[in-house]
């Protein structure tokens, strides 16, 4: 599992973000919180997925980009169009996969 090194937070997770992360590594459970990781296909822009589904051992050990935390779906989709928006202003274009790599990942 790899994190953006300029993770994107909504404001609600903002204020447990670092129990959120920490919980997200050791594959603790957590309802109602939710990353959104680059996808692993070339065809969607991002994925929003629930913590608890992270706690499998195929997303602890997989090479996933989580870029960011949201606490709730609501917050989550809000979030997404954020980081749309920004990827767009910054680059007139849509490759969001290509701008959070620049960005920089870390494990």
């Amino acid at each position: 599992m790899r994190w953006y090194n300029y993770l994107y937070v909504g404001e609600k997770a903002d204020r447990t973000s670092e129990d959120i992360i920490e919980k997200i590594k050791n594959g603790k459970m957590q309802l109602n919180k939710y990353a959104l990781t680059l996808p692993f296909n070339d065809s969607d822009v991002l994925d929003i997925i629930p913590t608890i589904v992270l706690m499998q051992k195929r997303y602890l050990n997989s090479d996933i980009v989580i870029v960011g935390i949201a606490d709730g779906k609501s917050e989550a989709m809000d979030l997404m169009e954020e980081i749309i928006m920004e990827c767009y202003n910054e680059t007139k274009g849509f490759d969001l996969k290509s701008y959070i790599l620049e960005g920089g990942v870390s494990s």
